[in-house]
């Protein structure tokens, strides 16, 4: 791919395009470039965002990665059609795209906004309470009908809690004792810290367990649904509003102006369908792992590594964490 001079390239005008693709894999480079020129831009510089030696960043679940910061320049002629033929490319190829003009991101994140369950963790916790009161399978299939964006969220959410009634109180503490952690998330949250961003927890599961991650983390803040508990056992019900998709998006405005920072300045994570609007409100929007209709309309995906991927979005490299 030859090399277009930009005589006039102020960093507005300019673009970076972050690519992970598994070691291997080639076949995605001439289609993308390619597209790219087609939309007006052209391919100024490249830079691997993988150490030689490697560092001590061990992503997974895909140990060998190809990582690159590409450089742009030129003003798109739409911009909304290129970031859903990146998506497009990106499901086809199997790689995951970042697209941004070089002042979001160049702009350093003071804030990181996560979605707990199937984000931060592996699991669904409602899924798994509701499996210990013997109605798994009937509330597995509400919770993927909700993250699917076919059920509205409060009326899941409290459907769902209604069959939790009774459940005793100590099932909490066993499944909040055995959180299966996502691939990636202390290396995350240590390249997060060093780099002078706090975390919060926007979440639709519950306080309890939010709370447990906050803990071991030394998270900054946690947000999400308080169970009623009478008697040692759950009563079915909620206290306070239902973080649901619209809750997270005040929650994310009152954060920036309670850290007194732009949204530019915040990056959201999350993915389920409760979480695009938080996703699409953030100056940084990533979907991870997340069901097609979050990757169907957020250009930012992460579906090859770990949480640890993140950090590659945010033009950090192994050797400077």
């Amino acid at each position: 791919m030859q090399i277009k001079d930009c005589e006039l390239s102020p960093e507005s005008d300019r673009y970076v395009l972050i690519l992970l693709a598994r070691e291997e894999q080639t076949a995605f480079w001439l289609p993308v470039m390619g597209l790219l020129e087609r939309y007006g831009l052209f391919f100024l510089s490249r830079r691997s965002l993988i150490a030689s030696d490697k560092g001590n960043m061990d992503l997974s679940p895909v140990s060998e990665l190809q990582a690159w910061e590409l450089l742009f320049c030129g003003c798109p002629s739409n911009l909304l059609l290129l970031h859903q033929d990146l998506i497009r490319y990106s499901q086809q190829y199997g790689i995951d795209l970042s697209l941004q003009t070089e002042v979001s991101y160049r702009t350093p994140k003071k804030l990181a906004c996560f979605d707990m369950d199937s984000t931060l963790i592996k699991t669904e916790v409602m899924d798994e309470l509701a499996e210990c009161a013997g109605v798994g399978a009937y509330v597995r299939q509400i919770t993927e009908r909700a993250m699917n964006g076919e059920f509205d969220f409060k009326e899941s959410f409290r459907q769902r809690l209604r069959l939790l009634q009774g459940l005793d109180e100590h099932v909490l503490q066993e499944i909040a004792d055995r959180l299966p952690l996502m691939d990636g998330l202390e290396t995350l949250l240590q390249g997060l810290k060093r780099h002078g961003c706090k975390v919060a927890i926007l979440s639709g599961g519950f306080t309890y367990f939010a709370l447990r991650l906050k803990e071991m983390f030394h998270l900054d803040y946690v947000y999400a649904n308080q169970l009623e508990i009478r008697d040692g056992r759950l009563t079915g019900k909620h206290l306070g509003d239902i973080v649901d998709s619209s809750r997270k998006v005040a929650l994310l405005k009152e954060l920036s102006q309670k850290e007194q920072i732009t949204l530019n300045e915040m990056l959201a994570v999350g993915d389920g369908a409760n979480d695009l609007a938080m996703l699409q409100t953030a100056g940084l929007g990533i979907a991870y792992h997340a069901k097609k209709k979050v990757r169907d309309h957020i250009p930012q995906s992460i579906n090859i590594t770990g949480l640890d991927g993140i950090l590659y979005f945010l033009g950090y490299s192994p050797a400077e964490l």
